[in-house]
């Protein structure tokens, strides 16, 4: 295993959480994570697609660990 193998792991651990509690409904920290559209309102994506971008970046962290 290589230490950048792991820390990208890691990180990407961290930002899969991330999305599957957003996805699960929590809201911790989602007023700032999503962009200001020019009418003032945040852009809030659905919980489904919230849901597979969790997904895809968690299966990034395994796949980084694989290549390491």
């Amino acid at each position: 295993m290589d230490v950048l193998s792991i820390g990208v792991f890691l990180i990407l651990a961290v930002v899969s959480a991330m999305h599957f509690y957003w996805a699960f409904g929590g809201t911790i920290g989602l007023a700032s994570a999503g962009p200001v559209l020019q009418e003032g309102d945040t852009f809030r994506p659905g919980r489904a697609l919230t849901f597979v971008v969790a997904c895809a970046i968690a299966a990034l962290s395994v796949l980084a660990m694989l290549l390491g």
